[in-house]
């Protein structure tokens, strides 16, 4: 577990006090229903997110637990876009994760009828990022477009 911890240092420059990184926690935590990662540090948990390439992912039909840490991963990260896009803009965003494991899935977020977010995810089984630094971009830059949009329209 302790390489674990210096991958994370190493790949975050932004620290692990970052606010979007303390409500993707929250995330993790909450959508974890059947309590498989509980017991999982921060740490693992956000380098669970990501991808380098010296880094291989398992096959995700390999066994239960690799698929339901795909969904989790996923569903905790665009759970935590529409919190943050809640929290800016005052609306209720729905989310529709749509996870196949052949093919393209997606990630979209609705604020009202208004489409905010909308993602093509390639391939479930790589869903990540290569730092800490490049997610918690990601996450603000989607956040960003989706708050303008509701400000445009609304």
């Amino acid at each position: 577990m302790s390489q674990v911890a210096t991958l994370s240092r190493k790949q975050n420059s932004i620290g692990l006090e970052h606010p979007f990184l303390d409500e993707l926690l929250k995330q993790f935590r909450l959508h974890d229903s059947s309590g498989d990662y509980q017991t999982w540090s921060n740490e693992l948990l956000l380098n669970s997110l990501i991808v380098s390439s010296g880094r291989t992912r398992k096959n995700p039909n390999s066994n239960a637990v690799d698929s339901s840490l795909y969904y989790l991963r996923i569903s905790a990260f665009y759970h935590t876009v529409a919190k943050e896009i809640e929290k800016k803009t005052g609306r209720l965003p729905q989310i529709f994760i749509n996870l196949s494991p052949k093919g393209s899935s997606s990630a979209l977020i609705f604020c009202g009828n208004l489409l905010v977010v909308y993602d093509l995810l390639e391939k479930v089984s790589s869903f990540g990022f290569e730092s800490l630094d490049k997610l918690v971009h990601t996450g603000e830059q989607l956040i960003h477009h989706a708050v303008a949009r509701v400000h445009q329209f609304f």
